[in-house]
């Protein structure tokens, strides 16, 4: 069964995985860290839990896997999460 966001303007859009990948890669890029797929793939099997998702659930689970992740970069005092908001947001 196909997937859908729900969009902030109420518009339902197939869902495209690509740019969740996109924007977690952007994110890791602004801080020089290596991109780690892991996150993608946690976040692909959080979205398996229903077919239509708000763009801003979407976002939590983000960023929520982001902060997880950053938590276990020790050496990194960079805030993943925050240059996620700032630079690698899903675009509508």
């Amino acid at each position: 069964m196909e997937k859908y966001v729900i969009k902030r303007n109420g518009e339902y859009k197939p869902f495209e995985p690509f740019k969740i990948k996109d924007a977690i890669e952007k994110s890791f890029l602004s801080v020089s860290i290596a991109i780690d797929e892991s996150v993608f793939e946690n976040i692909i099997t959080d979205l398996q839990a229903k077919e239509t998702w708000a763009v801003e659930e979407i976002q939590d689970l983000i960023e929520k896997n982001l902060f997880e992740k950053q938590n276990l970069i020790s050496t990194n005092k960079i805030n993943i999460e925050t240059k996620y908001l700032y630079h690698g947001k899903i675009r509508d």
